[in-house]
């Protein structure tokens, strides 16, 4: 735990229980994590008063029993009443010279009788096996518990921490303020902002759309009934008899001239009665084949000036518009879009005027034949066969000129409308899609703003309590380590990821959609068999030039497209609130790493110690008087005796010398 020591473990000093222990000076330092051993021995001193030692023992004014310690406290606390009127004795440490100078000025000798207690100390490390033997499972309850409630308080102790706590909070406020403001406001109005923008533009193509969709219906009808229908009156009426059963028509007029010639009749009027018939069969079809070409200059001169034939009303539209809506330069087209078109719409009237000039000059085989009872077999042959002929190439001639002219404008007005329904299914599609995402993210930012962004800031107001002491810190720990909170985040990153992506996406579709709405207006503006129409309904911005028409639907869609450009609002918001759940997650995760009550809380925390005496005996040191005066007296006398003796064997002792060596001594000259 913090405090006033920057040391782990525990300072032990064994000492006397009348001592007052000096742990911060004598103690021996002891790391949690170790298992010690500290064997203990007993030494008692004894110490002399003056004069033969220095130990005292003085009466103390605030303790009852007499230590170096015990009198220099009992002195330094009488010191502190004098001085700073108070007998604290943790006052000194604000003067620093005070507890040196009241140390010196104090006279405290040793005392005459001390116990030591002398200590051996080996050191084992805390095995990581060792949890189990050392707590019980009440015991880890029971220190988990207190090991809780002692973090709460340390965690608000140690300021770095907290401190670091107060910052990650300013900073997730900052970033939660600014995604409430980026996304729950100005996204959320911007989305909102694109799904209108993007209907509008949706809404004129459709416009467009609806009303040139209209004017091919119209122009589809316009042909069908003003121009083919007039072509199915003419053929119910003349065209489908110019051929009708013609070879056996020919065949008849054959078989009535042959009679006219061979025939053996009983009176003249029965032979003129055949001839007249006969000359009523070649007019009444010579007059259907003159009908029919007249109807026919009436339908090509309907095609080569595209001026209906008639005049029929579609639904509500006035029937003066007919004429500006036909689509002449198509109509015209008609004729000459094609060699057969070209060739056979030429053919259709030739055979026409070749088969009434055949019909005349049967005629006139007829007359010979009445008249002159004579058949010139060769004029017989040209009538017959010319006649099949024209009749042959004719029906040929109609089915072409039916197909490649009658029915060809009708058929490329179709073919347009499909076309162009096609174009307007591949931009409805892009549009549904575009909008249908932007929808979607629309509902994602109020369900983001409702759930995720909710309980984001239940979060940050339990962070919140925390600083402000109403929810506890274990309490914090466990939310931004919980499944949840995972979860939360998991979404989280998700919702932004999703936004990024639907971004691309809707302005994807939104570039397409422009494209899709060009292609539209484009098939309009270059529909020229629709200006005379434009400019009689006043649709003349469909007269435009289109480059222009390009230009302007740019400049619309470029604004829409803007505002797909979801990411200014979210760039870096996202990975912001991340990484500050990332450090705040990590300061918890090592929090709750702190509390757990395994094997390294054990060696971080706990340590063994075994106190055991060496030697079931003591030592005893007993200061003695080592000379006293009745010893003194007997070493004077003893002294004094030794010295009587010594001198009076001394002097006999030289006198014997002297006597021996001097008197009785031999000179030189006498040994000589």
């Amino acid at each position: 735990m913090p405090g006033p020591h920057d040391a782990a473990g525990i300072k032990m000093l064994l000492h006397d229980r009348d001592e007052i222990p000096r742990v911060h000076n004598l103690g021996q330092a002891m790391p949690p994590g170790a298992h010690v051993f500290v064997g203990v021995k007993i030494v008692e001193v004894t110490n002399l008063p003056l004069p033969h030692g220095s130990c005292l023992d003085k009466t103390l004014e605030y303790s009852d029993v007499y230590t170096t310690e015990a009198c220099q406290l009992d002195c330094l606390t009488r010191r502190a009443g004098q001085i700073c009127g108070c007998r604290s004795l943790f006052m000194p440490h604000k003067n620093e010279s005070f507890p040196a100078e009241s140390a010196n000025l104090c006279d405290c000798p040793v005392p005459c009788y001390f116990r030591l207690y002398e200590t051996d100390i080996s050191y084992a490390s805390t095995s990581a096996y060792t949890l189990n033997k050392l707590l019980s499972e009440d015991d880890k309850n029971n220190l988990t518990e207190k090991l809780l409630k002692a973090s709460e308080v340390t965690s608000r102790y140690e300021l770095n921490k907290f401190s670091k706590i107060q910052k990650l909070n300013d900073r997730l406020k900052r970033n939660m303020n600014e995604l409430r403001e980026k996304v729950t406001v100005n996204l959320k109005e911007t989305v909102s902002s694109a799904i209108v923008a993007v209907n509008d533009r949706y809404q004129e193509i459709e416009e467009h759309y609806n009303w040139k969709e209209y004017l091919y219906r119209y122009q589809a009808y316009i042909m069908e009934k003003n121009f083919m229908r007039p072509r199915d009156a003419y053929e119910e009426a003349t065209f489908h008899n110019v051929a009708l059963g013609y070879a056996e028509y020919i065949m008849k007029i054959e078989s009535r001239i042959r009679r006219l010639v061979h025939g053996n009749m009983v009176d003249a009027s029965s032979r003129q009665v055949l001839f007249d018939d006969t000359l009523d069969l070649l007019s009444s079809r010579r007059k259907i084949v003159e009908t029919a070409l007249v109807n026919f200059t009436t339908l090509i001169e309907a095609y080569d000036t595209g001026i209906p034939i008639f005049n029929y009303k579609f639904f509500s539209t006035p029937r003066s518009h007919n004429i500006p809506a036909a689509p002449k330069p198509l109509i015209k087209e008609s004729r000459v879009h094609n060699s057969y078109a070209e060739k056979y719409g030429k053919r259709f009237g030739t055979y026409l005027n070749r088969t009434i000039n055949i019909l005349n000059f049967c005629q006139i085989v007829v007359d010979e034949a009445f008249y002159n009872k004579t058949l010139d077999e060769g004029n017989m042959t040209e009538c017959l066969e010319t006649f099949r002929y024209l009749m042959r190439n004719w029906v040929f001639a109609r089915s072409v000129f039916y197909f490649e002219t009658i029915d060809w404008p009708l058929k490329q007005i179709e073919e347009r409308l499909k076309t162009f329904d096609i174009l307007w299914y591949e931009l409805k599609t892009v549009y549904e899609n575009l909008d249908l995402s932007l929808a979607s993210l629309k509902s994602e930012i109020e369900v983001f703003e409702k759930s995720t962004f909710v309980e984001m800031e239940d979060i940050h107001d339990a962070i919140e309590g925390y600083l402000n002491d109403t929810v506890t810190k274990a309490n914090v720990s466990d939310i931004f380590t919980s499944t949840n909170f995972r979860h939360l985040t998991t979404s989280f990153d998700q919702f932004f990821q999703h936004v990024r992506s639907k971004e691309l996406s809707v302005s994807d579709w939104i570039q397409q959609l422009a494209k899709d709405a060009f292609e539209i207006l484009k098939v309009i503006v270059n529909d020229v068999d629709s200006w005379e129409y434009y400019n009689f309904t006043g649709k003349t911005h469909y007269l435009g030039n289109i480059s222009e028409i390009e230009q302007n639907l740019g400049e619309d869609y470029t604004f829409v497209a803007e505002l797909m450009h979801f990411s200014v609002y979210i760039n870096g918001i996202d990975s912001n609130i991340l990484s500050t759940y990332n450090d705040i997650v990590q300061e918890m995760t090592e929090y709750k790493e702190s509390l757990k009550i395994d094997s390294s809380f054990i060696k971080d925390n706990f340590l063994n110690v075994d106190i055991f005496y060496r030697q079931m005996s003591y030592e005893e040191i007993n200061q003695q008087k080592a000379y006293e005066m009745f010893s003194l007296w007997c070493d004077i006398g003893g002294t004094m005796g030794l010295f009587l003796g010594a001198s009076f064997l001394s002097v006999v002792e030289i006198v014997d010398f002297f006597f021996t060596h001097l008197t009785f001594a031999k000179t030189p000259e006498e040994d000589q």
